[in-house]
């Protein structure tokens, strides 16, 4: 007499993973048929989730917040594609990441992958599923760059991806210079106001003479320049008054010969 013995406990089943992180255990056509990831027979979803979890900013919707002026270090590695290819300047970049800005004035801005460790392509958007401002693969080598014109307020969303399934750590740097930001912070304020007073009264060779603050380029920061400067201020406050300094009085080249000028 022959005795059939039966293994009932091969797993005939495993773990499958999602491109959102998820885990449920299926057989592995199941599994492909959904468009998971099988782990293997017998691996199993509990007690710890094993499959890879996407990136904090996977998703336009989960866009991370970068400053103006100020490099964002990033990687893209474990991006997930989830749209696929929707930009026009570049083909298979279809894992992505994605940061938003808010433009802190009006004009034009750049937005730099520029020192990326990888071949990048960069889009913006000006919403999330919505149109597309500017891309481009290769400005500074096999970096991307873009300019745009922006409005104060706005918030863009930027995508950061690789060319052709690229992924690596990123520089992304988002730039503009704002009328009467002097310190280059992206806001116009009481410390853009005491770097003018810094500057009231010089030159072209003096020691404290910033061409920045030299509105009229005339060569001397002047009273002109600072009635430019209190429009840049009011133009980006609104209705804020205009910081003080805590000496009432600055003065000119002209001091010596007793003149002066109050200042508001």
């Amino acid at each position: 007499t022959t005795i059939l013995s039966v293994d009932c406990t091969t797993a005939v089943d495993g773990a499958c993973c999602f491109s959102d992180g998820s885990c449920l255990v299926l057989t592995p056509a199941d599994c492909d048929a959904q468009g998971g990831s099988f782990l293997g027979l017998g691996t199993s979803c509990d007690p710890n989730n094993p499959c890879p979890q996407p990136l904090p900013n996977d998703t336009c919707d989960t866009c991370i917040p970068i400053d103006t002026n100020v490099p964002y270090a990033g990687t893209s590695v474990g991006a997930i594609s989830e749209l696929g290819d929707i930009t026009s300047c570049a083909t298979n970049d279809t894992e992505d990441v994605w940061h938003c800005w808010t433009a802190p004035c009006s004009g034009d801005a750049t937005i730099s992958l520029c020192g990326s460790g990888f071949d990048t392509t960069l889009a913006v958007f000006d919403a999330c599923g919505g149109l597309e401002l500017a891309c481009n693969d290769d400005s500074c080598g096999l970096q991307s760059e873009v300019t745009i014109p922006v409005t104060a307020g706005s918030v863009y969303y930027i995508r950061v991806a690789g060319y052709n399934g690229a992924e690596g750590a990123y520089s992304l740097l988002a730039s503009i210079q704002c009328c009467g930001d002097l310190d280059g912070d992206g806001d116009t304020d009481v410390d853009d106001f005491n770097l003018f007073l810094a500057a009231f009264g010089s030159c072209t060779g003096d020691a404290n003479y910033n061409p920045d603050a030299d509105y009229d380029s005339d060569g001397c920061v002047e009273l002109e320049d600072y009635q430019a400067w209190v429009q840049c201020f009011r133009d980006a406050n609104p209705g804020s008054p205009l910081p003080k300094k805590a000496r009432p009085r600055v003065f000119n080249r002209q001091e010596s010969q007793g003149n002066s000028i109050e200042l508001p």
